[in-house]
């Protein structure tokens, strides 16, 4: 069983990689004004015409090659660089660090309920074994 986990764990970067370098290769299939359509916040920003959008196309890199892009998304990601919100207008890894206390007090509120009726659920099943009851919860 160990050396399961163990070949499960070692394999796992490998799996993550395939599938950020998949998403990422799908996501540069738009062109490079399409791309920007995820970096923009407000249509006011491509104000200008084309020019904007070249300008804007250049400050972001969405001109340069997509193994280029790749590493250097994937170096940011490393060094904890998620980007930047365009919905709460901030860094992600600052609007992580600031959601994330209700976001854990939700999940233990949430949580703490579940395990109460699933415990009891499962002690009535196994008192009920073959019933109604031991049926509806399976």
């Amino acid at each position: 069983m160990i050396a399961f986990i163990i070949r499960r764990l070692v394999i796992l970067p490998v799996i993550i990689l395939g599938v950020t370098l998949i998403t990422y290769a799908m996501f540069s299939l738009l062109s490079p004004a399409e791309q920007l359509a995820a970096y923009v916040s407000s249509p006011t920003q491509l104000h200008g015409g084309t020019a904007a959008v070249e300008r804007l196309i250049h400050t972001y890199g969405l001109d340069r090659p997509i193994w280029e892009r790749y590493l250097n998304w994937l170096d940011n990601i490393f060094h904890g660089k998620l980007g930047w919100s365009t919905y709460a207008n901030m860094w992600v890894s600052q609007a992580i660090a600031a959601y994330f206390p209700a976001t854990l007090e939700l999940a233990i509120y949430s949580f703490i309920p579940v395990i109460i009726v699933g415990i009891w659920l499962g002690v009535l099943s196994a008192v009920k074994q073959n019933t109604i009851i031991d049926h509806l919860t399976r």
